[in-house]
């Protein structure tokens, strides 16, 4: 996100900056897209990439230091497993430290099997490094003042976790010579076609969605993460290859490109219109849930309002009480590869399509446990929720998700979908069939000073 800086001192706004009008004159259109998200772990983010960044991206960047210091290389290797299986197998940026020479080695594991290309591992302090012990008069300019921040005083995110000034220009600068010296290259006319034939797109026969098995040498003995579909995927019988299942989800989280969560409640939502910075009482969790930051988040949004840095990220949720009743939600059936028309839906049972329901808190402070102290329902059938005890799916240690399985006698739900092809004189319906979920909060302990339960994520 750039914290401790001006939004448009972040890497990702230098790389459009140096980028965008060279590539233009290419006739590339190119759009640098920001969607990180502070205080958010490797999952559920790694589950919900077609929100944040669009199912046409390119590449994606990922920096451990910025989401879980405590994520296992296993954690890593699922994140790269949901992101490279979307359309275009995106390219890798990886921004690598000491300790995670383990995740540069299962990168090189990746391209040694043909299941990724061009992943770029950028390594700030062994660039630095030389002119560590020289006096700072005589550095060069790019590191000078190198562990300053660019917003003002007081201002928040000065912290050695995240990048200073000079980092984030440097990093900018660095994939800004990357990506010319490939687009000088591509645009050389003598060079034979076939030596930028590198990546696994360009084979005849490549599929997006075929994954080789897991590599990660800690799945021995982490048997919550191995076991995950939602991870790492399925085996395909008889079979090298493996395939991620289709993920859909929606996300009260922001910056969103589509699948908004507000667009799946049915009822029981309030304060939807209602600035987040504003306090929210008693009055509204008697009624509904409630859309707002948790404590920390209005805290420190608050802070970042008071010095106008720009960020766009926004960490809030759908927050209830006993009171707040019933959060009603409905999750449509979204065809894809697997099931393509009504016709064929119609002969299955929802348990048979849906593999599992997972839905997630936001990661705040709160006395509210979403195993314990939650209800759900499926197509009125009350299930038990699972925790997800996979990692990555957690965030300082808290546990964010938990599972909710398909009962055998779940029956479809329906609701009148408008139909886009109904012009302005013919506003058609359609109906859509998919899984009621309803949710309450059953421990009535529980007060709004004291932390209510949260939604913000839900992906199936």
């Amino acid at each position: 996100t750039g914290r401790g800086n001006h939004f448009k001192q972040s890497f990702p706004s230098i790389l459009a900056g140096n980028l965008i009008e060279p590539f233009k004159k290419l006739g590339i259109e190119l759009e640098v897209r920001n969607a990180a998200i502070a205080g958010i772990g490797s999952f559920p983010f790694g589950w919900c990439f077609k929100n944040y960044l669009g199912q046409d991206v390119d590449v994606v960047s990922w920096d451990p230091e910025l989401t879980n210091r405590g994520d296992t290389t296993a954690a890593f290797e699922a994140y790269l497993r949901n992101a490279i299986s979307m359309e275009h197998s995106p390219m890798m940026i990886v921004r690598e430290y000491a300790y995670t020479e383990t995740r540069r080695e299962l990168l090189q594991k990746y391209v040694d099997l043909g299941a990724i290309g061009d992943p770029i591992v950028v390594n700030l302090e062994a660039a630095v490094y030389p002119f560590k012990d020289l006096d700072e008069s005589i550095f060069p300019a790019g590191f000078k003042d190198w562990l300053d921040f660019g917003a003002p005083d007081g201002a928040p995110g000065k912290t050695r976790t995240n990048l200073s000034l000079q980092q984030h220009q440097l990093m900018g600068d660095l994939l800004t010579m990357h990506f010319l010296a490939a687009a000088a290259l591509a645009e050389r006319k003598d060079l034979p076609g076939h030596i930028f034939k590198i990546g696994p797109t360009s084979k005849p026969n490549f599929k997006h969605y075929l994954l080789p098995q897991p590599q990660s040498s800690d799945l021995e003995f982490d048997s919550a993460s191995r076991n995950s579909t939602l991870m790492f995927g399925s085996p395909i019988p008889a079979d090298q290859n493996w395939y991620m299942n289709e993920l859909h989800c929606k996300t009260s989280f922001d910056p969103v490109l589509s699948g908004e969560l507000q667009d799946i409640i049915v009822s029981g939502a309030d304060a939807e219109d209602i600035d987040l910075l504003l306090p929210k009482g008693p009055m509204l969790y008697n009624r509904n849930w409630v859309l707002d930051y948790g404590p920390v988040a209005k805290s420190l949004a608050s802070s970042l309002e008071q010095y106008k840095l720009g960020y766009q990220d926004r960490r809030k949720g759908y927050f209830g009480l006993t009171p707040s009743g019933k959060l009603s939600m409905f999750i449509p059936y979204e065809f894809g590869s697997y099931i393509k028309t009504s016709k064929e839906l119609d002969t299955k049972k929802p348990n048979e399509v849906f593999k599992t329901v997972v839905i997630c808190e936001v990661n705040e402070r709160s006395e509210c446990k979403i195993e314990k102290d939650v209800s759900f329902a499926l197509g009125g059938i009350a299930v038990n929720g699972t925790v997800v005890q996979a990692n990555g799916a957690s965030y300082g240690g808290k546990k964010l998700c938990v599972s909710l399985s398909i009962p055998d006698d779940t029956e479809w739900a329906t609701r009148m979908k408008p139909n886009e092809k109904g012009g302005l004189l013919r506003h058609k319906t359609t109906e859509e069939k998919g899984l009621s979920l309803d949710i309450t909060v059953s421990n009535s302990l529980l007060f709004w000073k004291n932390g209510p339960c949260s939604v913000s994520h839900v992906i199936w």
